[in-house]
């Protein structure tokens, strides 16, 4: 199953801080995806020495915030522009979202996440 985390246009984060994807927009992979392929994709960056940290949350339900949801995993942090880092994450349980860390921020950070679900490796 195709994952789309974005929606559409590349996620603009501005500024320093910790963006986690609205609980409203968490993807519901069902019963039975437990493995995801995902392709993490940087097109902006700030000034020279802005990190982005990307982490995946997971949970079996969708109604409870942040403190709750486990880290199912993190790309390899992205500190340049054009890049993108793939990863493999296994043991999701029905939700997933997002959770964008960035630090030394002076301009947006345009980032995109998508890829594949699969049941099993």
């Amino acid at each position: 199953m195709f994952i789309d985390f974005t929606g559409g246009p590349p996620i603009k984060l501005s500024g320093i801080g910790t963006f986690v994807q609205p609980i409203a927009l968490a993807l519901d992979l069902g019963g039975s995806y437990r493995v995801l392929d995902l392709i993490c994709s940087i097109y902006s960056i700030g000034t020279a020495g802005t990190v982005v940290t990307t982490s995946i949350l997971t949970s079996p339900q969708n109604a409870i915030e942040v403190p709750q949801w486990p880290v199912l995993g993190a790309f390899s942090t992205i500190n340049t522009a054009d890049t993108s880092v793939r990863a493999t994450f296994t043991g999701a349980l029905r939700f997933v979202r997002y959770s964008i860390a960035v630090t030394v921020a002076a301009g947006p950070a345009y980032v995109t996440i998508n890829g594949y679900a699969r049941t099993s490796e």
